[in-house]
């Protein structure tokens, strides 16, 4: 806008869906020397986007927004190959619809119930087991400051696919159904049959020694808010994790007496689980 460099495309097309001009490897872009024709319009660079406009925008656009928080969640620690992150989320709405926004790092703790803000540098992002849109703080110029309430009504806070799928809650392991290991890949980690004293990959057709394995278990656990009692299936990757937090190492050696032993003694465990396989989606660690 400071420069105001007038141009003139040619050999461009227009994307009706997200009705943006996508310039190509043949599209000519010529510098114009004359005064345009039109009046220029002056470009907002702290406009403000509604929440329903959101869900019509390319993922990965950063966004600025004016919501009122709903419904935040506790701190999460996610781990990741160079260490650990927190996060947390929230539900924001505004006259227009609501949406959930995820927080990380510095700005866990940025925002408090029911007050509203504005928020700018939001990336829009679109959540790819649910195929719904959020917002994440993006890493560089995201901010916020507290704003006046709306005075239209706000619209109702609408639960996510994954809020009506999945539910957390604290759990106590009081028996286990089955239990069983097996050896994955080195190279593409998929499970592989053993043969004598060697590992064979169907997928990537790898002969190896057997080095990683992989345990599974079926618990029968309490749900220690309502004292009911259900089946969850747990896997390798989770299990790892549940180990690291009671400070065990599920390593090659254990056995499967070992494994039971260890998990029978776990209690108050905060969880996320999938409501209609009773599958274990991921252990919360509360913040």
């Amino acid at each position: 806008m400071e420069n105001k460099s007038p141009i003139k495309l040619k050999k461009f097309e227009f994307n009706e869906h997200f009705k943006n001009i996508v310039i190509k490897n043949n599209t000519a872009i010529i510098k114009l020397q004359e005064t345009l024709p039109f009046q220029l319009a002056k470009i907002c660079q702290t406009s403000i986007s509604t929440i329903e406009s959101l869900q019509t925008t390319t993922p990965q656009q950063l966004v600025n927004i004016k919501a009122t928080v709903k419904n935040i969640s506790g701190t999460k620690h996610v781990k990741i190959e160079s260490g650990t992150l927190n996060t947390s989320s929230a539900t924001l709405v505004d006259p227009t619809g609501s949406i959930t926004a995820v927080f990380w790092e510095e700005w866990v703790n940025c925002v408090e119930l029911n007050k509203t803000y504005t928020f700018t540098n939001f990336r829009v992002k679109r959540n790819n087991y649910t195929n719904e849109i959020y917002v994440n703080t993006a890493k560089e110029g995201f901010k916020l400051e507290q704003s006046p309430d709306f005075e239209d009504k706000l619209a109702d806070a609408e639960p996510t696919v994954l809020d009506m799928t999945t539910k957390e809650t604290k759990i106590n392991v009081i028996g286990i159904k089955t239990i069983s290991s097996y050896f994955s890949c080195t190279a593409c980690g998929k499970k592989g049959d053993e043969s004598g004293k060697l590992l064979i990959c169907q997928a990537c057709k790898l002969t190896q020694k057997p080095k990683n394995k992989n345990w599974y278990a079926k618990l029968f656990v309490e749900n220690v808010a309502i004292n009911d009692t259900f089946y969850l299936i747990i896997f390798h990757q989770e299990l790892v994790k549940l180990f690291q937090i009671i400070q065990k190492n599920l390593h090659n050696g254990l056995t499967e007496d070992d494994i039971k032993a260890i998990l029978l003694d776990v209690h108050d465990l905060n969880i996320t689980y999938n409501i209609a396989d009773r599958k274990l989606l991921q252990i919360n660690v509360k913040g």
